[in-house]
């Protein structure tokens, strides 16, 4: 992460904090994050906030995806025989499904990446 996206962090973290008190942690933490933590990241802190954000990630409890037909694949890949009930007829269908049906932050359409967390 660029030093001016630290800093802007930085500053988001106190403002919602009201304190510089966990600052350090919250930084290095951002610093430990790869390519796609931070995409995460930057996806669920643009409707949370940004310690809340660094928790889910740091804590692994989200899934990433580039869009929905890359989950649909990784679902396809895991080999099970039994369709989840967020399958649908087509990929809008499916986005629709899902975004209603889970805790997420989700572009504007199904060809945008999005978060899942739980």
């Amino acid at each position: 992460m660029e030093f001016w996206e630290l800093l802007e962090n930085a500053k988001q973290y106190v403002k919602e904090e009201g304190t510089r008190q966990g600052l350090r942690n919250f930084l290095d933490d951002l610093e430990s994050f790869g390519d796609t933590e931070l995409q995460a990241y930057e996806i669920l802190s643009s409707e949370s906030s940004v310690k809340w954000s660094a928790k889910k990630v740091g804590d692994g409890e989200y899934s990433y995806y580039e869009d929905i037909y890359y989950m649909v694949e990784e679902w396809k890949d895991c080999g099970s025989i039994l369709a989840p009930e967020w399958l649908q007829i087509d990929y809008q269908e499916t986005w629709d499904y899902i975004r209603l049906d889970n805790a997420g932050v989700f572009g504007d359409t199904h060809e945008d990446p999005f978060v899942l967390y739980w």
